[in-house]
């Protein structure tokens, strides 16, 4: 590999995440607030270090409400979205694999938390 951050060993994270709603939320209310997540993430990575995104992948299961699959594998691109959710969501689970050149775990798992937090606190 060559490029920027290819003398790096790159950085994993995995976390799996219950999202709970005290009142249903529309599903296109839910697919907002994760692009804005992502974003943020994505922007914490890139001011924090962050040298080459090897990818950022994850699942949203809201159970019989769908699923929605999303990846990121540079700061130039759009999140890249498959799958769809529907209805109104009381909870969902987020499973989210980080792979990163140039960043520590722990922040990473902090900005996680921190930004979901952010978008998904009613």
């Amino acid at each position: 590999m060559s490029g920027p951050g290819a003398g790096e060993h790159p950085t994993a994270c995995s976390m799996q995440i219950l999202i709970e709603y005290d009142s249903r939320m529309r599903a296109a209310t839910v697919s907002r607030r994760l692009d804005r997540f992502l974003t943020d993430l994505t922007n914490f990575l890139r001011d924090n270090g962050c040298k080459l995104i090897g990818h950022i992948k994850g699942l949203l299961d809201a159970e019989d409400r769908g699923q929605l699959f999303f990846s990121i594998t540079s700061f130039d691109e759009a999140i890249r979205y498959k799958g769809e959710i529907d209805g109104q969501i009381a909870k969902a689970e987020l499973s989210i694999n980080v792979i990163v050149y140039g960043v520590e775990e722990t922040p990473i798992e902090k900005a996680v938390t921190k930004y979901l937090a952010k978008q998904f606190s009613e």
